[in-house]
């Protein structure tokens, strides 16, 4: 414990101390609460413009490749990607693969979900395929995916109303639009400004419980 100059416990350097944490915590807090209020922001809505899938993407079936085929034990670069909707539905990988990656694939078997898978992969059956008519970034991508997946619940797709390439075909979706075309700038800054807010919560979240440790 800290003493003062007679030997004593020194009271007025702790009581200042704990004034100086308390401060820097309150600080670090409303900070980290101004970067999830940032994140938490309206979205204007009144632009967008609904599309036709097919005016945006090729829709086609994914080859399917029986798992057994692929030695998914032995690893590899390309994922075998299936109609499960977590993990971006891959439930390994394999050292082949048979479509192209770039695209969205969409479970057609139970809940229609949609995911972005960036590399090559192989595909276990009812995976569909949605190749962009357009130049397609990563961040865009996620953008048309969440979209996407709001509308699988909102049409309640499911076992026996599945998102078959027929239904997939006739599904409009709203996005954002500038003039008569999907305004790509403003996803590719919108899903920018996401991964820059969770960047700056992860370091303020990780220096905050840096400096508890070491009071602790």
């Amino acid at each position: 414990m800290p003493v003062n100059d007679q030997g004593m416990l020194d009271v007025v350097f702790i009581e200042n101390f704990m004034e100086e944490m308390s401060k820097k915590t309150k600080d670090k807090i409303n900070g980290i609460k101004s970067i999830l209020n940032n994140m938490q922001k309206k979205i204007d809505s009144s632009s967008w413009k609904k599309y036709k899938l097919t005016d945006l993407f090729e829709i086609k079936g994914a080859t399917t490749t029986p798992k057994g085929k692929l030695y998914l034990e032995n690893g590899g670069d390309y994922p075998y990607v299936t109609t499960a909707a977590s993990n971006n539905g891959v439930s390994g990988y394999s050292k082949t693969f048979t479509e192209k990656g770039g695209v969205l694939t969409v479970d057609s078997a139970v809940a229609g979900t949609c995911l972005y898978q960036a590399k090559n992969f192989t595909a276990s059956d009812h995976v569909e395929k949605l190749i962009p008519k357009f130049n397609m970034s990563e961040n865009v991508a996620l953008f048309i995916v969440t979209i996407m997946n709001v509308y699988s619940k909102i049409f309640n797709y499911a076992y026996n109303e599945k998102r078959s390439q027929k239904a997939l075909k006739e599904e409009q979706i709203l996005l954002p639009s500038k003039g008569n075309k999907i305004d790509i700038d403003y996803m590719e800054s919108f899903i920018n400004d996401i991964k820059k807010n969770k960047s700056e919560l992860f370091r303020a979240l990780s220096h905050f419980a840096a400096d508890k440790l070491a009071t602790n």
